[in-house]
């Protein structure tokens, strides 16, 4: 039910979050150069999280032995995105390129009244397994803080 509720989101995410109607799921549909822009915020980001890219993300849970073996490349309105699988639960693990744009998608992911067991740096990276009790295990490899999203809704 939560994960159908947040596919949901996805439409609502391409519209209002960075999303374009050139078909690019990382943003850039204006016309406008973005590329330098979004270097600029990723920079800034990794200074302060140490994540540019899910794939970091996945190796780290990978070499702490906790899964994350194939990690696979899926959409994201706005960021990036792999999924894979940890103790058996389907782990989603997204970046975005600036601050902004997580608010955006946590924002209008929120306003589907999902709640999801989370570990975020609630700046620039979300961690999503389906259970508590995995996000747990994966904040103490990842850093970051393991909540419920949404659940102040």
């Amino acid at each position: 039910m939560r994960r159908t509720a947040f596919l949901l989101a996805l439409p609502i995410l391409a519209a209002g979050c960075g999303g374009s109607s050139s078909g690019d799921p990382h943003g850039g549909g204006s016309g406008a150069p973005a590329q330098p822009a979004e270097t600029r915020s990723a920079a800034a980001g990794a200074a302060k999280t140490g994540y540019t890219t899910p794939m970091q993300i996945a190796q780290k849970i990978k070499n702490a032995g906790l899964g994350c073996a194939k990690p696979r490349p899926a959409e994201v309105a706005g960021g990036k995105k792999v999924t894979c699988t940890v103790n058996g639960e389907q782990v989603n693990i997204e970046v975005y390129p600036s601050e902004q744009v997580f608010k955006q998608v946590m924002k209008a992911v929120c306003g589907t009244g999902v709640k999801l067991a989370s570990v975020s740096d609630n700046r620039r990276w979300d961690v999503t397994p389906d259970t508590a009790r995995t996000a747990k295990r994966l904040q103490k490899v990842v850093g970051g803080r393991a909540e419920m999203l949404c659940a102040h809704i």
